[in-house]
């Protein structure tokens, strides 16, 4: 998988009630593990930084 495609699947993450939820392979929604939410983003921004900018 390309960096392009894993960035529009970041992109394509939904945040409800504080959980991040990725499409799965099969196209639904499955919920992220921790692992996932804990990982910076190449640009450094973490989900919980973005997050709270968007509130601003």
């Amino acid at each position: 998988m390309s960096s392009e495609q894993e960035d529009k699947l970041r992109i394509l993450a939904v945040i409800s009630n504080g959980q991040t939820f990725v499409p799965g392979p099969d196209g639904k929604l499955i919920l992220a593990s921790k692992t996932v939410q804990a990982a910076e983003r190449p640009s450094g921004i973490s989900l919980s930084s973005r997050r709270q900018r968007i509130r601003r």
